[in-house]
């Protein structure tokens, strides 16, 4: 089967799709490993009163919760290298439509196009 985007892409264009993607991966990849780190010394601190204790307490949430965002964000960095990889990159993954370039050079990672990332968001509301 083809890929329905197959010639929209330039080799050289795809190149530096992929090289954005494989270096934004690699940067997250080092700053879950930064924050697994920090995570397990706020946890391995010795709190010498509750004042100490809710400090930690709230600096392993904030390092948690930076992981979570990267983790998330790692997520849709190897979901948008599997679409490049498969041909499917900048095709909106609801409609099949193609995502507009300016978009997806705004945000790489993104799948779906306007028109159905607004019918998506009034699904929610």
């Amino acid at each position: 089967m083809t890929a329905p985007l197959e010639g929209r892409w330039k080799p050289d264009e795809i190149d530096t799709i992929r090289q954005k993607l494989e270096s934004s991966a690699g940067t997250l990849r080092h700053e879950l490993t930064g924050a697994d780190s920090q995570i397990s010394m706020a946890l391995d601190q010795t709190c010498l009163d509750d004042a100490d204790t809710a400090a930690r307490d709230l600096e392993i949430r904030n390092d948690v919760q930076q992981a979570e965002n990267a983790q998330a964000l790692l997520a849709q960095t190897e979901l948008a290298l599997d679409r490049l990889r498969l041909g499917y990159y900048g095709v909106c993954e609801r409609c099949g439509d193609p995502i507009p370039s300016d978009r997806l050079e705004a945000s790489p990672r993104v799948t779906l196009c306007v028109p159905c990332l607004s019918a998506e968001s009034r699904r929610w509301d």
